[in-house]
């Protein structure tokens, strides 16, 4: 596998995870920002759809959780790391889903053991169990994503351009 120099495709993707991950971090600094308060609300609201938000289970800014859990920053993070890595490594192909389960295994042990009640887990336990999923969840997103950015950019030059519309 060669290193490849990515597409503008590819770099929208990055871009886009690059704003997803600001925005866990924007919340907290929003929130304890005199006068941008109530933009923190609406950031974590977003955040509420993929992710608990337990406080405790959370890393803080300014006295304010981030808008996901430790696990969940850690996973984007992850994500991020080997989404900017990909090219360099050549793009390979998607590993066999094996691959990815393997990669669940300790987060599915220690998310797992906590909700069952048989130990109680730490942050710094969820940040590298959601970082090394994440880092081996980025080979199924990022072709993916890549391949979604490819799709919605072609139906848009399909368009006919706004002089020829009717």
């Amino acid at each position: 596998m060669r290193a490849r120099r990515p597409s503008r495709r590819y770099l929208v993707y990055l871009l886009a995870l690059l704003l997803w991950l600001s925005m866990i971090v924007a919340a907290p600094l929003l929130a304890s920002a005199e006068g941008l308060r109530p933009l923190s609300g609406p950031v974590y609201f977003i955040f509420s759809w993929v992710c608990h938000q337990d406080p405790e289970r959370s890393l803080a800014i300014k006295g304010s959780p981030l808008a996901v859990c430790t696990r969940c920053t850690f996973l984007y993070l992850g994500v991020l790391v080997t989404s900017v890595l990909y090219p360099a490594i050549g793009s390979p192909p998607v590993p066999r889903p094996r691959f990815l389960f393997i990669a669940a295994f300790p987060l599915v042990v220690d998310g797992g053991t906590q909700l069952l009640g048989l130990r109680s887990s730490t942050n710094s336990l969820r940040a590298l169990t959601g970082f090394l999923f994440g880092l081996a969840l980025a080979f199924y997103v990022a072709p993916e994503a890549e391949s979604a950015v490819s799709s919605v950019l072609h139906v848009r030059r399909k368009r006919p351009p706004p002089s020829l519309r009717s």
